[in-house]
């Protein structure tokens, strides 16, 4: 996916969805969040180094009318995060 500034956002499905109501939704909760690469020089595509830190957003609109570009005010930032290649290496980390 794409916004007026980068071509390198990836939509991601997740497991399990992040609750809405911290984010005004009330029940409805987030299970489709956008990511994107936080540093200069790293990319989703391929990924060429682990972990990748990532910003994530909420998007502001239904996913299937999205087609492949955002415009502004269709999603928002709500986190950092970072991405590693199996999830035995994210629990390493957090030791």
């Amino acid at each position: 996916m794409a916004n007026n500034g980068r071509d390198d956002l990836l939509l991601v499905r997740i497991e399990p969805p992040l609750i809405g109501q911290k984010y005004g939704l009330g029940e409805r909760d987030i299970d489709v969040v956008l990511v994107a690469t936080r540093h200069t020089g790293s990319s989703l595509f391929p990924i060429a180094e682990w972990p990748v830190f990532v910003h994530v957003a909420r998007l502001l609109v239904d996913v299937p009318v999205l087609g492949d570009k955002l415009e502004k005010g269709q999603y928002e930032s709500i986190a950092w995060a970072e991405i590693y290649r199996t999830e035995d290496d994210a629990r390493i980390k957090r030791m």
